[in-house]
């Protein structure tokens, strides 16, 4: 298969809005492997330089759903490598990786967790509380965030991506950097509180009209392949990292 006539079909399809068919057919080239998974991540890495926030909004939660049936060991092969090439500052690392869910106010995200040395990215699902419990959708239902909450949530995105440009002293804009999953700021946390389940704190970030009130709960999931015991101590563990950037960003 000729990686260049892939990816001008998919450029296309990404140019004219046709977001259900980029889903679909990047989730049948990634199911197929006709071409090397790392070459297709590759591919997706360049659409996303195309229009990151129109690929996050229209495509990804599609994509998401198509990939449902995959092994959670490929996902984070994916994730790992867009995330490495085309969205890390220099110096940012992955401290941990775990599978769990970051509520914050209306909207409830669940999916891979990478904490870097930097921020939070959820790789995964994110829909809106009440519109999750008024009409049933869960994290089977990935397009929900697009129809009921997608203009609040791209104010939201970019707000977040100021605060962690802010944080770090660096214009991720001007550095041509994309965004994969959904990214949580680290830093000037305060209200730092380890639950029972998991581990939670405030940061405010400044956004076009008012300051917003980010109160953020970060809760590891138990997956079926994990003894509870081992559970337990990972999830101990984690609620230590996090704790300490926490504090350490203050």
């Amino acid at each position: 298969m000729n990686n260049l006539l892939v990816e001008n079909d998919l450029s296309y399809l990404m140019d004219n809005k046709k977001h259900k068919k980029l889903a679909k057919n990047i989730a049948n080239l990634i199911k197929k492997s006709e071409i090397p998974l790392n070459e297709i991540y590759d591919i997706i890495g360049d659409l996303l330089k195309k229009d990151f926030e129109y690929f996050m909004e229209a495509v990804y939660p599609m994509l998401l759903a198509q990939l449902r049936m995959i092994p959670m060991s490929q996902m984070n092969e994916m994730d790992e490598h867009i995330l490495k090439k085309f969205c890390f500052l220099e110096g940012e690392d992955i401290i941990a990786t775990f599978f769990g869910s970051i509520s914050e106010k209306k909207v409830n995200s669940t999916g891979r967790i990478y904490l870097t040395n930097y921020r939070l990215i959820l790789s995964g699902v994110q829909v809106v509380r009440s519109a999750q419990s008024k009409m049933g959708y869960g994290p089977g239902r990935p397009g929900l965030i697009g129809m009921a909450f997608r203009s609040g949530i791209t104010r939201h995105r970019k707000a977040v991506r100021r605060a962690i440009t802010k944080a770090l002293r660096a214009d991720i804009g001007s550095l041509n950097l994309v965004e994969w999953g959904y990214y949580f700021p680290i830093h000037e946390a305060y209200n730092i509180k380890k639950t029972k389940k998991g581990i939670s704190y405030s940061i405010t970030v400044e956004t076009e009209k008012k300051p917003l009130v980010m109160s953020i709960t970060i809760t590891p999931i138990r997956l079926k392949i994990q003894r509870k015991e081992e559970f337990l101590q990972l999830k101990e563990h984690l609620q230590s990292q996090i704790n300490e950037l926490l504090l350490k960003f203050q």
